[in-house]
């Protein structure tokens, strides 16, 4: 069924249903459950003459709203022709009161349809309804809510049959009558826009559209458990945003997670960096530590070089024959130079060479101890080669200044 569906927030499926009582005991329950799709309307399914209301709940999805109309040999049907006459129900009830019962008007263009039926009838089946834990959102009773197909031009006949009677409808004056059949016609169907619908569907089907279009009439009569009736709008706006809500919780994780990991990732690369800036830094320490001794070292050489220069040469101008100086090391440093130290020298000479005995180089020690710069003479180490019968020697002057 293809319409212009106003834009409303409501769920796009509902469940309705008719229970048409044949007698106070004996009922029918009739539904069809019709969603929104666009700009159709769709009946998802239906089913009719059921006897329990068990066999019920085995149709109905889950977390959908059903409206309930009540219809039949216990409801009682009145039209008045204006809105201005007296058309209070009490004045049809004989031998009752009025708070036994519920009352459901129907107003079309100044015309009233009234509906009345008993409140335990009702309170009854509601009653019933919520042990099965079905979500009563909207209850009606009696046919009039079926005039909307004229209000809303869903139907070209003047006349509908009902299972319990014929609604026809004036054009000219807008006025509405349901009379009530002496037998029911169960075979008859109704074509409702593009739509052809089962006599015993035409209550569900008028009010489950009307429920989805907005303009549907019912209300809440009834006394229910605590929880039957509930406002289904909002809990279908929970229902929807709380896929919209959790969507979003999920993005904003992914997005937390993204950005704490590419964080994670920079503060390793930067805590990396900082490690090879702390080792580069602690080398440069120690490069400073030795080119500061260093240049400690060759200024001392060079405020003392006057004095060495003569060391130097009285201590050339004895060197033997037979003796061969390969390596002469002046004032050696130590192994390592400590942080915050200052380099001081050793006062030494570190002579290394060859002789071809040891007589000649024992003549040359004493020859250097005779010097007054030298303070001792020390041999280190002395090795004779059997091949050429050279010595090779190591030994250190400790020299006074």
């Amino acid at each position: 069924m293809k319409l212009q569906l106003p834009n409303i927030l409501r769920p796009d499926k509902v469940g309705s249903i008719t229970v048409h009582f044949k007698n106070q005991q004996d009922y029918a329950i009739s539904f069809c459950i019709i969603s929104r799709k666009k700009n159709q309307l769709i009946i998802e399914s239906k089913l009719s003459e059921l006897r329990q209301i068990d066999e019920l709940k085995a149709h109905i999805p889950k977390n959908i709203p059903l409206i309930i109309n009540f219809s039949g040999k216990v409801v009682l049907n009145k039209e008045y022709g204006t809105v201005g006459e007296d058309s209070h129900a009490g004045n049809y009830i004989q031998n009752n009161t009025i708070e036994d019962f519920y009352q459901f008007e129907y107003v079309n263009e100044g015309s009233v349809g009234i509906s009345i039926c008993r409140k335990s009838i009702v309170d009854g089946l509601l009653h019933e309804f919520g042990k099965n834990f079905l979500n009563i959102t909207g209850t009606s009773i009696g046919p009039y809510s079926a005039v909307m197909l004229w209000n809303k031009q869903l139907i070209e006949a003047n006349t509908i049959n009902l299972p319990d009677g014929e609604l026809s409808i004036s054009r000219e004056s807008s006025l509405f009558h349901f009379s009530a059949l002496a037998k029911e016609k169960k075979s008859e169907s109704v074509t409702i826009s593009d739509e052809i619908i089962e006599q015993s569907l035409v209550l569900p089907y008028v009010n489950g559209i009307a429920w989805l279009l907005g303009f549907y009439p019912g209300n809440y009569p009834g006394q229910v458990p605590s929880g039957t009736i509930e406002g289904f709008v909002y809990k279908y706006i929970i229902d929807k945003t709380k896929y919209i809500v959790l969507t979003t919780a999920l993005i904003v994780l992914i997005v937390n997670f993204l950005a704490y990991d590419s964080y994670r990732k920079k503060e390793a690369q930067i805590g990396e960096e900082l490690q090879l800036n702390a080792k580069i830094i602690a080398q440069r320490d120690s490069l400073e530590i030795i080119l500061a001794a260093k240049e400690s070292f060759i200024k001392y050489i060079g405020e003392n070089k006057t004095y060495y220069s003569y060391m130097l040469d009285e201590f050339a101008s004895t060197v033997p024959e037979g003796i061969v100086l390969n390596r002469l090391d002046f004032n050696p440093l130590l192994n390592k130079i400590q942080k915050n130290e200052s380099v001081s020298p050793q006062k030494k000479i570190v002579v290394t060479g060859s002789s071809t005995n040891s007589l000649v180089l024992n003549q040359w020690l004493n020859q250097l101890a005779g010097i007054n710069w030298i303070k001792k003479t020390n041999v280190i180490s002395f090795k004779q080669n059997d091949e050429n019968k050279q010595g090779i020697f190591i030994f250190e002057i400790n020299y006074m200044k």
